[in-house]
């Protein structure tokens, strides 16, 4: 997944470069001296390509320096063409021949000019490289930290699982109806199946990634309207959702960064998986200020995951089956700390994964803070069909 990534991360910053390069250019020309120069011809030259035609700013004038004089051709660092005549059209109407202006040199490369040293409007298409640098990095990061997670987390269990001086347990990825119940012996601390972090970042890359695209759109309805064509309302009727999607996206990255703040729950199960029929004790305690917590409440729940193929698309239905509340208490009961017995009822469904369908037990934790994005935090829960029942086969 991180190599996955790196290709968006490298992909982003090469295109980033293309913009980068000339930016840099022009800051260092904020220190170039200025000289009169004479325009002697200006033009908007048109470029034909397969999505349409785009047009560029050309000029060519003189001017001298040091007693030599030279010719430049260019405009601005930025190079290149892009859509909108108008405001191209515009600029070279205030440059006719003969005209004399202001014009900036390198003192060190005499010939070497630029006219508009200036950022135009057309860096902000760096905003798209930009994109996939966040879906490439984000997703780097996320990866890493992940399998970070999910090594630590195998070694921990195992090593928490298995009796002293016997060999760690396997960790539990699988079971079937014919599979021998995991070890019993423990106690587990779980693991978080995404951490506050990584939900920051999940939804940071998802705003990024989706704003990005709907900016190209809305930008060229705007352009539309600039250059006089007025708003193409089947595109901007279109584009509404999308828009409003976006904007829920962003509010939810300042969301996601409050709840970084939040008191963490941590989970300790007395076993490393619990049968059909069977129980186990778990206990809780929050790292951070737990008293700001108004209510909590944990749920242990089942539910069947179907992948299937509809055309070319896949995918996946959720159903959940069972949903048994461990924990409900309100203001006035302790909150950071306690403990409580889950009993899983033997007449549901043990944990399976299979080609195209799972069975998935989930804890569930959620804690009300007033005025303050909620604690909201997922635990992997295992269980493992019915004690005694041997092989099951007959």
């Amino acid at each position: 997944m991180a190599a996955f990534f790196a290709v968006f991360l490298v992909a982003g910053l090469g295109f980033l470069l293309v913009f980068l390069l000339p930016a840099i250019q022009a800051a260092k020309a904020r220190s170039w001296p200025a000289v009169e120069c004479e325009v002697l011809e200006s033009s908007v030259a048109g470029h034909s390509g397969s999505d349409g035609t785009t047009y560029s700013i050309e000029v060519r004038y003189r001017y001298t320096w040091d007693g030599v004089e030279y010719v430049g051709d260019r405009y601005e660092f930025l190079g290149g063409s892009s859509s909108g005549r108008a405001s191209k059209q515009e600029v070279v109407d205030g440059l006719p021949a003969g005209t004399t202006t202001t014009c900036w040199v390198d003192p060190r490369e005499p010939s070497s000019a630029v006219m508009h040293r200036g950022l135009s409007w057309v860096y902000l298409f760096a905003l798209l490289p930009l994109v996939f640098v966040a879906i490439g990095g984000g997703g780097m990061v996320w990866a890493l930290t992940a399998g970070r997670t999910a090594a630590r987390s195998g070694t921990v269990a195992s090593a928490r699982s298995s009796p002293a001086g016997a060999p760690a347990a396997t960790a539990f990825r699988e079971v079937d109806a014919w599979s021998t119940p995991l070890a019993a012996a423990g106690p587990v601390e779980l693991e978080e199946k995404l951490s506050p972090v990584g939900k920051l970042v999940a939804t940071t890359v998802i705003a990024v990634f989706w704003n990005g695209i709907v900016a190209v759109f809305v930008w060229q309805l705007w352009q539309g309207w600039r250059a006089g064509g007025g708003i193409d309302g089947c595109l901007a009727a279109f584009l509404v959702p999308f828009v409003l999607v976006g904007l829920l996206l962003l509010v939810g990255v300042p969301y996601q960064l409050l709840a970084l703040a939040n008191p963490r729950p941590r989970l300790t199960l007395s076993r490393a998986a619990v049968p059909l029929g069977g129980s186990a004790q778990l206990d809780w305690r929050f790292r951070g200020s737990a008293g700001r917590l108004g209510s909590l409440r944990i749920v242990l729940e089942g539910a069947e995951q179907a992948r299937y193929r509809r055309g070319t698309t896949t995918h996946t239905d959720t159903e959940v089956f069972a949903r048994i509340p461990v924990v409900d208490r309100g203001a006035g009961a302790p909150l950071a700390t306690g403990g409580a017995t889950i009993e899983v009822p033997e007449d549901t469904m043990h944990s399976f994964e299979g080609d195209n369908n799972k069975i998935v037990w989930t804890l569930k934790v959620h804690g009300s803070i007033a005025f303050w994005p909620d604690v909201s935090a997922e635990f992997p829960f295992v269980v493992t069909p019915g004690e005694g029942r041997g092989d099951g086969r007959g």
